[in-house]
């Protein structure tokens, strides 16, 4: 028996340890691809948002750059973001799976 994404979510997120690996070992078959859309899209709507939060600061940047010196790499820019935010969520996994051990 297959549950809902939403149902998955929210089961996982009130279930004890026991209930967790219990939905887990139920629904094994298509956890891992629920997680990983899960974690992709957190992981956009984080960058999302510092993008935003970026822009608001900067007085209501429209997002046009105009280059106004030769050091200037946007696409530089928005690797390291990524890879900065992906850093910092594997060591927010790693302290929320240490914490339920």
């Amino acid at each position: 028996m297959s549950i809902t994404e939403d149902e998955l979510v929210d089961s996982y997120g009130i279930g004890s340890a026991k209930e967790r690996f219990d939905l887990i070992y139920e629904n094994y078959s298509v956890f891992p691809q629920l997680v990983d859309c899960f974690e992709i899209g957190l992981f956009n709507t984080i960058l999302n948002e510092n993008e935003y939060n970026r822009r608001a600061k900067n007085n209501a940047d429209l997002g046009v750059r105009v280059q106004t010196s030769n050091k200037s790499d946007p696409t530089a820019k928005m690797a390291v973001e990524k890879e900065e935010q992906n850093g910092t969520e594997q060591k927010r996994l790693t302290r929320l799976c240490a914490q339920d051990r």
